[in-house]
């Protein structure tokens, strides 16, 4: 027999060779033991995914019949109802202002912000958008099985059974398909300190909608300026002030703005806290996917207050979009030339006005491949006069501009509310509005409304159907049809075309600066003023002081108040210090024609000292086209 053995030079068993080979025995049996749970695990996998394959199966041929879970009829006495309305308008001569006052005091009977969480509805299950109301258009509504299903790291945005909605329509005009109003930023405060007439804004809104047989109202977020249980119940319950249960009412759709977020004095909700809230209220997901008469209306909310979305989120959307694109030709979606409607807070980053500033990087990276949607978005705020809030350089966008003000800016971070030659910002609440898109059979058109009167703008929007690139209008190549504005001047040379005036406001002399406005054919937006001062230093140069802040460029930036200095020599060895301020004021272009001033007067701003001033006004136009003439003269403030 073979000896299995080595032995040492005394006839012993070499040790350390029977102990290498009992290593390997070890390592041997662990390897063993690895492969055999590998083996295990992948048996498992296997038949997991065999079961779900099976449930798959089964959900596609219930897809193929229509995927239709639960028929519902509306008069269902299951499907939930929000709360009720304490008092409701009797006639339209009841006033504006007491109506209000009641909605108002209705919700201030219970001031408690803090929420029980395990008070909380678990909102995974059906909801009726409230928002039906009972509403008798509606002649059902079916639960549609979303056979997709994502797994979340963060937190899970499941995919709800998809509500489709078949509404009647009563319009006159046989091409009309659809009547839709999209408005936004109600920014309704729960304790209102400053007494803005937000409230008031949100109930005018919804009473000039009505008047328009209106099918759907989309409502682009921030419905509150803090997340506040109060301030929603106070936006449902002006909403069914206007629009009472049992009646037949329009769809409402709701997502949620960042100020949805944003704490109160009373509580701070945390992310999740605040979605649940507004839930529980609306009776609604703040992120849904809806089917109407075969359109489809996905609000796709925000999570938080900032502009990032989360990566659950996304997913969540995106697989939205691909079931619409898979289910093309299934019988709730027959018809490819319709547009998707995706409604977010934030602007796609770089599309509308103030985008480039207030606009979401995420929202455009998700949407820039579909040619076929229409984007409606809030948040900025921006005027709808202005002609860049829609705009096609990639899909759709419609700004929903905002029911509680206008703001303006021109850089990032740098907030310009319209105040008056007082310094009142009240003329920025007036003149809100929305727009109405109106879907036909082979085009849109779009109006712009002032919801303070319900009356129109003038100018409408209108673009065909099916949404592609080629049929895109309005993009950026408007740009080069924009005429710049102009100054009127007479022949008179020595005519002087600004005065200065002094005011007392809150007790204190001010001095403002009045002048006649550009001209142009659209509007002027707004006025760069330069006030450049002149001081003699003599033969020495004291400035030792660095004076130069805030400096941009004015024809990139638009930031003001732009400050320079610089120090030279004269003919005579004088030193001389130029010193440089710009404004920049906002004009009332925002304002209905008629209502426009033709005379400009503007708030000196109380920095500048007493003295004499070479003052170079400029006027500019949308997409920042700046005036081909200014009006250059000396003025003395003193």
């Amino acid at each position: 027999m073979e000896n299995k053995y080595e032995f040492d030079e005394k006839g012993n068993v070499n040790n350390i060779i029977k102990k290498n080979r009992r290593n390997k025995l070890y390592l041997f049996i662990v390897l063993g033991i690895i492969l055999f749970q590998i083996i295990i695990i992948i048996i498992l996998k296997i038949n997991d995914y065999n079961s779900n394959d099976n449930n798959s199966l089964n959900q596609s041929e219930n897809n193929i019949s229509n995927i239709i879970l639960n028929e519902t009829n509306i008069n269902n006495n299951s499907i939930p109802n929000s709360s009720e309305v304490n008092e409701t308008i009797n006639d339209n001569n009841q006033i504006i202002d007491n109506q209000i006052n009641n909605t108002i005091n209705s919700t201030n009977t219970d001031q408690s912000e803090n929420i029980n969480n395990t008070n909380i509805e678990n909102n995974n299950s059906k909801f009726d958008t409230p928002i039906s109301n009972n509403n008798s258009r509606i002649k059902n509504i079916n639960l549609i099985k979303n056979i997709i299903s994502a797994n979340n790291l963060e937190r899970e945005y499941n995919h709800e059974p998809i509500t489709n909605i078949t509404i009647e329509t009563n319009h006159l005009d046989p091409t009309l398909k659809l009547k839709i109003a999209f408005i936004s930023d109600s920014h309704i405060d729960p304790d209102n300190p400053k007494k803005r007439p937000f409230e008031k804004n949100l109930y005018n809104s919804f009473l000039n909608l009505k008047s328009q047989n209106i099918d759907i109202i989309i409502f682009g977020g921030d419905l509150c300026d803090v997340c506040s249980e109060n301030a929603f119940k106070k936006f449902l319950n002006i909403y069914e002030s206007v629009f009472p249960k049992n009646e037949s009412n329009p769809i409402l759709l709701l997502t949620m703005g960042n100020h949805d977020y944003y704490p109160s004095k009373n509580k701070n909700y945390t992310n999740y806290e605040a979605q649940d809230l507004f839930e529980k209220i609306f009776k609604v997901k703040h992120q849904n996917h809806t089917i109407i008469n075969n359109y489809h209306f996905i609000l796709w909310g925000n999570q938080h207050i900032d502009y990032d979305y989360a990566n659950s989120n996304i997913r969540w959307f995106d697989e939205e979009i691909q079931y619409i694109l898979k289910n093309q030709n299934t019988t709730f979606n027959n018809s490819i030339k319709n547009p998707i409607f995706i409604v977010t807070h934030f602007p796609p980053r770089d599309t509308s006005f103030r985008s480039e500033f207030w606009g979401s990087f995420d929202v455009i990276n998700a949407l820039y491949k579909y040619n076929n949607i229409i984007n409606l978005c809030g948040h900025s705020h921006a005027s709808l006069i202005d002609e860049n809030s829609i705009n096609q350089k990639y899909f759709t966008v419609i700004n929903g501009q905002a029911i509680s003000r206008v703001t303006v800016d021109f850089a990032e971070n740098n907030i310009d509310v319209p105040t008056d030659e007082y310094g009142s910002d009240e003329f920025s609440y007036e003149n809100y509005m929305g727009v109405i898109i109106e879907i036909r059979n082979d085009k849109i058109n779009v109006k712009r409304i002032f919801l303070n009167d319900g009356t129109f703008y003038d100018k409408e929007w209108n673009f065909n159907l099916p949404l592609n690139q080629n049929n895109f209008i309005y993009d950026d190549r408007r740009i080069q049809f924009v005429n710049p504005p102009y100054f009127e001047f007479d022949d008179n040379e020595n005519k002087s075309y600004i005065e200065i005036i002094k005011k007392v406001i809150n007790g204190t002399e001010r001095f403002h600066m009045k002048f006649k406005q550009a001209v142009h054919d659209n509007f002027v937006y707004g006025y760069n003023i330069s006030f450049i001062k002149m001081n003699f230093l003599g033969k020495k140069n004291n400035t030792n002081k660095e004076i130069l802040k805030n400096k941009y460029d004015i024809y990139n930036g638009y930031q003001g108040p732009i400050k320079e200095s610089f120090v030279y020599k004269d003919e005579n060895n004088n030193y001389i210090e130029i010193r440089n301020f710009t404004y920049f004021y906002i004009s009332d272009f925002f304002l209905k024609k008629k209502d426009r001033k033709k005379y400009i007067t503007l708030l000196i701003n109380e920095e500048l000292e007493k003295g004499e001033y070479k003052v170079v006004i400029k006027a500019f136009a949308s997409y920042k086209i700046l005036s081909i003439n200014n009006i250059t003269e000396k003025i003395f403030l003193g």
